[in-house]
């Protein structure tokens, strides 16, 4: 075995042909990762996407929390002229002060878009839109009718649309029926018995009417289930920006402090010894 066969195996483990290994390796030394600075850089904003908790005023590229470069630029320089630093040192802090805001900015977004993040729908597409409840109802009711003919509120010209449209399921086959004319003056729900006393398959039929109700029941646990785990994640993703706006709110406080006692230097220069020492043109006070 050779060293880049004992290598990928050592990695990957067992298993893997000669062949296969080395055609990896030849891969990964053709790989088009950024090899400029330009490009590294780029790169490695990849991660970026809300910059809840960024420390550089650098723009969201790309995602649903994406900011334009000159607004955000704008943002930070509006801020940061507005606390009117008087040199490099309180420009700095004023800058740190703007980033506390952007922060704050994005975790309200980021906020926002987990309380209304879209859960999974209750309704089925393929029912023009019909909640699953309702589908689950009316799917129970013409099963319990079926099997004891109670009415327990069916929907007899719904069901009446779907079997006939199983009953042209079996033409050609034998001891097909066709539905006489005279039926026409029946009521839904006789021209129903009448689908089900000429089905050629009688127990398919049963199957059909049973596997109808599992199913939209299947669909709407599947949705609750999405919809819990939806909730979850909501709830999770609020907690963390909860816990980051609060350290971001006395990462502000702090920074606003501490600007606070730098406005209090005394910016003025010092004289130094040899300009205080200088004669002066004016006569010395008179005792």
């Amino acid at each position: 075995m050779t060293t880049v066969d004992a290598d990928y195996e050592a990695e990957h483990g067992p298993g893997v042909s000669d062949r296969k290994a080395r055609a990896n390796a030849e891969n990964a030394r053709h790989s088009t990762r950024p090899r400029t600075g330009p490009g590294k850089q780029k790169s490695s904003m990849n991660a970026l996407k809300h910059g809840g908790f960024a420390k550089v005023p650098v723009a969201i590229p790309r995602g649903p929390f994406a900011e334009d470069t000159v607004e955000l630029d704008e943002f930070i320089a509006g801020i940061t002229d507005s606390l009117d630093p008087r040199d490099a040192v309180e420009r700095e802090q004023a800058r740190r002060i703007a980033m506390c805001c952007v922060r704050s900015r994005r975790l309200n977004g980021f906020e926002a878009e987990a309380l209304g993040r879209r859960q999974p729908r209750d309704v089925d597409d393929s029912s023009e839109g019909e909640p699953l409840e309702r589908q689950l109802a009316r799917a129970r009711a013409f099963r319990d009718w079926f099997v004891t003919k109670l009415d327990n509120g069916v929907d007899f010209e719904y069901e009446l649309q779907r079997l006939q449209i199983v009953h042209e399921f079996y033409e050609g086959v034998d001891c097909f029926e066709p539905e006489p004319e005279a039926n026409l003056a029946l009521s839904a729900s006789e021209r129903i018995e009448w689908f089900i006393e000429h089905c050629p398959d009688r127990a398919e039929l049963v199957q059909l009417i049973v596997d109808d109700v599992d199913e939209i029941d299947n669909k709407i646990r599947t949705r609750d289930a999405a919809r819990s785990a939806g909730a979850r994640a909501a709830l999770a993703d609020t907690d963390k920006v909860s816990v980051t706006s609060q350290r971001n709110s006395r990462e502000l406080d702090q920074a606003l402090r501490q600007y606070e006692l730098l406005r209090k230097r005394n910016l003025t220069a010092p004289q130094s010894d040899a300009t205080r020492n200088e004669p002066t043109d004016q006569a010395p006070e008179e005792q």
